[in-house]
């Protein structure tokens, strides 16, 4: 762990200074950074792959205090490209075929996982359970785009092959409320060699309410990790 973080180049010694430069920038009002929220389907490339994406307006205009995920942040098609293409993780083995990986907030889309998934052996998209059935849905009918193993069909179809569908898995997870005791039986992380490598947030702090459990969960992950 010390070798990533020394990869990561020095820390931030004023946390204030750093945030004011960062947030003093110019943001255009009702502008949230979703890429359209208004859209049923938004049409993303990503690594020469094209994923269509269903979108829920019902969630996004609900006012349910757990959570109102329901559209694409532009930054996620951007970490997505940035964590499945060569760089440090990779270059150094922390990232590879090898590779167990869990998404916290995975949201309804499913991009880091369906751009991920190919390049590592376990992919566990996680959410909570209002999210899980469009998530389902969104790596369901993207899956088939994505198949490497066999060559891509002329007919879409929105039934995955066994193959293409074997490194995703989707488990409903609410970081802030549930306890994670009972992760490694969920996840299957029994054994010797067995647990996490990896473990993806994007775009999950939007509130520091949200700053505590999320450590909690991610200091989890790190009593999963294997050595």
């Amino acid at each position: 762990m010390s070798e990533l973080f020394a990869l990561l180049g020095d820390p931030v010694i004023d946390p204030e200074e750093e945030s004011f430069i960062i947030f003093s920038q110019d943001v255009p009002s009702q502008n949230l950074g979703f890429i359209d929220s208004q859209a049923a389907e938004v049409e993303i490339s990503i690594g020469g792959r094209d994923l269509t994406i269903r979108q829920s307006r019902g969630l996004l205009t609900s006012d349910r205090k757990e959570g109102t995920t329901g559209a694409v942040w532009k930054v996620t098609p951007l970490f997505a490209e940035w964590i499945a293409s060569p760089n440090f993780l990779s270059k150094h083995g922390f990232l590879g075929p090898d590779t167990v990986a869990i998404e916290l907030g995975a949201g309804v889309s499913g991009i880091v996982a369906l751009t991920l998934a190919p390049k590592v052996k376990k992919y566990i998209a996680t959410d909570q359970g209002y999210v899980i059935r469009l998530l389902k849905h969104n790596i369901a009918e993207n899956l088939p785009a994505i198949n490497t193993r066999k060559p891509k069909s002329k007919k879409r179809t929105s039934q995955p092959t066994s193959e293409s569908i074997c490194s995703i898995e989707t488990l409903e997870l609410d970081w802030e409320l549930n306890s994670v005791s009972s992760l490694p039986t969920q996840l299957g992380l029994r054994g010797e060699g067995a647990g996490l490598d990896l473990v993806i947030a994007c775009d999950c702090i939007y509130n520091e309410s949200l700053i505590e459990p999320l450590n909690n969960s991610f200091m989890f992950g790190k009593f999963l990790m294997r050595s």
